[in-house]
């Protein structure tokens, strides 16, 4: 069985190059690359493994209530002629990350936990132009220092919000539709994550851009134990 893998030490445009492999030689090579000093391998990442759909008879986890409504995936789940979801597994060593962006289709996102410790790093909607040089093109890395330079990234110094969450083994972290974030692997990690749209959200958040309501609001979510 292949599955999707990206090379975080390889940019390729705007995000990580991604290539499948398969599902055996990925677990060889995660092995290896915890168990030595891995100078000579580069760190690759699983990412947008559609678990669900190669394994549709293993029910090895529910959604939890609080993102239970969710016509994205319900919608492909009843499109039988098309084999396709939102609902994600990604697992990878310590040092595997995901550069800055917004989830597909500006949706919301749930990710839970089932092992490992993730930092995430919070844009709210608007502060993602603080990020974008002169043409418009969003920065790959939101901790890089040629954001220092006000010729190519002007509006830098103008950038108000972020912040930074610790997600630990078992918690759930909630984020709204149109937030910008990059995520880190802090130690190796296996997540479940899903993207999805909730009209009744949607209602509420539409309006918000206060930062810290929604921060609050992540803290809360992100508290929720994976049952």
């Amino acid at each position: 069985m292949k599955v999707p893998v990206a090379n975080c030490d390889e940019k390729y445009y705007n995000v990580q190059k991604k290539s499948d492999i398969q599902l055996s030689d990925y677990l060889k090579y995660w092995q290896n690359y915890s168990s030595k000093s891995h100078s000579d391998l580069p760190c690759l990442y699983l990412k947008d493994w559609h678990f669900t759909q190669d394994f549709p008879e293993e029910n090895i986890y529910r959604t939890p209530k609080y993102f239970a409504s969710d016509w994205l995936n319900e919608y492909y789940s009843a499109k039988t002629s098309i084999r396709d979801d939102y609902r994600f597994v990604y697992m990878g060593p310590k040092g595997s990350w995901t550069p800055l962006h917004a989830d597909v289709f500006t949706s919301f996102s749930w990710s839970v936990n089932v092992c490992g410790r993730k930092r995430w790093l919070l844009f709210p909607p608007g502060e993602e132009l603080c990020l974008q040089d002169r043409f418009g093109q969003l920065i790959y890395d939101a901790t890089a220092p040629e954001l220092q330079d006000e010729k190519k990234y002007p509006r830098y110094k103008e950038l108000c919000s972020s912040e930074e969450i610790i997600q630990e083994t078992g918690e759930a972290i909630f984020i709204p539709s149109g937030w910008h974030h990059q995520v880190w692997n802090l130690v190796s990690i296996l997540k479940f994550t899903y993207f999805f749209y909730d009209i009744l959200i949607k209602k509420h958040f539409i309006f918000l851009r206060n930062f810290t309501v929604i921060y609050c609001l992540c803290l809360y979510f992100r508290k929720i134990q994976y049952q």
